[in-house]
């Protein structure tokens, strides 16, 4: 991979051209980085947003901002919820990233319909 970036700037800039390219780029790094976190993850993309999720996330399953999360979370409802359970029951299948919602902005936190659930 630094071959291929380094070739690249070659023919940008000409050869023998100081690009300020190091003995060792970041370009390997940045690659094991990505590989590591995209790992047994999926991409997601609804109407409004885009994202990675775990890979057992399912269609249907339902994006959260818990209160005192750092991330959103994907939860699957539970399909035997009783009608005697004063809130839903989910199972949480994992943490995820959703475009957007990274930053606690705060304009989204206003919007959210906040509900009490239990996590089973």
């Amino acid at each position: 991979m630094y071959f291929k970036v380094q070739r690249l700037l070659e023919d940008a800039y000409g050869p023998n051209t100081d690009v300020g390219v190091p003995e060792r780029s970041l370009v390997s790094d940045i690659d094991r980085s990505m590989c590591v976190g995209t790992l047994s993850r999926r991409l997601n993309i609804g109407e409004d947003y885009a994202g990675l999720g775990p890979a057992g996330t399912s269609v249907g399953d339902d994006v959260f901002l818990l209160s005192a999360g750092k991330t959103p979370f994907v939860l699957r409802r539970h399909k035997d919820q009783r009608e005697t359970e004063p809130a839903p029951r989910y199972e949480m299948i994992g943490d995820c990233y959703v475009q957007e919602w990274m930053d606690g902005d705060a304009e989204l936190l206003n919007s959210c319909k906040w509900m009490d659930t239990t996590l089973s």
